[in-house]
Order: C-alpha cells, then structure tokens, then sequence
C-alpha cells in the first residue's frame, strides 16, 4: 500500500471533532461481556444437547438441537449486524466531516474544544521497524526504531535519543492481547520514568500508563485515555494513520512510550 504523502493527508477540524466526540457514541464495540455471555449460553446449548444424545432422551436431544442452533445462528447475524452497523455508521459520519470545508483554526468568535491538545500520528506498516512520528501537517515530531521484538528507541528530529522502552514482562497466557508483552519500562538517560502494564483480563484488557516522576496514572480503555474517569485524550485510526489526540499536559515520557510500543 503506497503511503500518502504527509504533507498533503491532514484531519480536518470535523474529521478531529467527530473522531473524538462523535463516534465513541455512535458506534458500539464488542465488549468482553457480550462475548462471555454469549459463549456461556452457547456451552449451555451444548451440553443439552449431548446429554440428550449421552441418555438417549427424545426432549433432550430434540430441544438442545434446536437450542444450539439458534444461538449458533443469532451468534452469527448478531455479530455481523454490528460489526457492518459499526462499520457503516462510522463511514457515513467520516464521509459528512469530509464534505465540510476544513476551517484549520476554528471560528474566531467560538472556542477552540481542541485548544491545549496536542496531535501526533504514524502512518501504519505491518511488521514495520521504524516509525515516523508527524503532527498534522506532516512535520516530524519523533522518530522511532525497533532494536528487538518488543523494544523501541525514540529520538528527536535531530537524531538524539530520549526514550528508550523495553519489555520487561513477558504475555499472559489468558489475554485476547495475548502475544504482546504485559509490561513495558521506559528509561531516559539510564533512569526509569515510566511503567505501562496490561492488568490480568481475560477480555479486551486496559493498560495502566504510569508516569514515575509525576506518580499520574493515565488508564488506557476502549479507545480512549483516562484520568480516573475524566477522558484527557483518544486514538483513532483514520486513513490507515495512527492519531494520538491528547492534552497536552498529558503528553509524557508514559503516553509517548505506550504510543509508540504498544500500539501496532
């Protein structure tokens, strides 16, 4: 896949707005719960129908058939249905931000909602070992490279090294992140700053991102970043670009680390 030239692909304001107001509320991901449950019924239906089939009894075999069926297929359509639901009214929200005209800094006599936030983003390549950290207008901000599996080293635009971020414990076997490293260390200049780690979950899990200067902890769920429970930043994926759309008074050595490693 060619990859766009930076100077020309830039979200627009309404692009911004709708990625980081709009379609957390409009579209519904599939959460750890819904998948449980389902599974649970789905091992219930099971196991009625081979007690039928073990005892021989009519009812049972007859009723668990049926049941396992039925959830198979409503398991089937339902996911579908809101994986195309999602998909469709995300592309329709896009497509209208598209069709405005990209007003760059906003109106003069209303507020700016983005004002003190900060924008970066890297084009994603699969498998990639380097990585061009931009902001909007495709000035480079940071420049990552890969030195082992799951190790990177983050410099300036002049090429002096300031982080670097290791893993330091290896996946969880029950994880759906399972093949990524449960924790990361980021040190500058020989010192540990700053500790991201993936709680125990056997769902789509959180990362807790600690900055060890600051002691803040900034909690990573469902697309969007958080101070307890007060949202202070988003990632989204637009155009196969990776945006981080953060407070800039959250923007650390623990965001720039997790940024970087732990997103792929």
């Amino acid at each position: 896949m060619p990859v766009p030239d930076p100077k020309t692909e830039r979200l627009t304001e309404f692009e911004r707005a709708v990625c980081y107001d709009t379609l957390p509320h409009i579209t519904h991901p599939l959460t750890f719960r819904v998948v449980f449950t389902y599974t649970l019924v789905l091992i219930l239906a099971f196991v009625a129908m081979a007690y039928g089939v073990r005892t021989d009894i009519a009812a049972w075999k007859t009723w668990g058939s049926i049941a396992f069926a039925v959830v198979v297929v409503a398991g089937i359509i339902g996911f579908v249905y809101r994986a195309l639901f999602n998909a469709v009214r995300q592309r329709a929200a896009l497509v209208q931000a598209q069709e405005m005209p990209n007003v760059e800094s906003g109106f003069d006599l209303l507020p700016d909602p983005f004002a003190g936030h900060a924008l970066l983003r890297y084009y994603r390549v699969a498998d990639t070992d380097a990585k061009t950290v931009t902001g909007n207008r495709g000035e480079t901000v940071y420049a990552a490279q890969r030195t082992g599996a799951h190790n990177w080293e983050i410099r300036d635009p002049a090429g002096e090294l300031i982080l670097t971020v290791s893993a330091s414990r290896p996946p969880r076997s029950f994880s759906f992140d399972w093949g990524m490293p449960s924790q990361y260390r980021a040190t500058r200049n020989g010192d540990t700053v700053a500790e991201l780690e993936r709680p125990v979950s056997f769902g789509p899990g959180r990362v807790e991102i600690r900055n060890l200067k600051t002691g803040e902890t900034t909690q990573f769920r469902d697309g969007g970043l958080y101070d307890n429970e007060a949202l202070v930043g988003r990632i989204y994926d637009i155009r196969n670009y990776l945006y981080l759309d953060i407070r800039q008074s959250r923007l650390d050595d623990a965001t720039l680390a997790f940024y970087i490693a732990m997103l792929n």
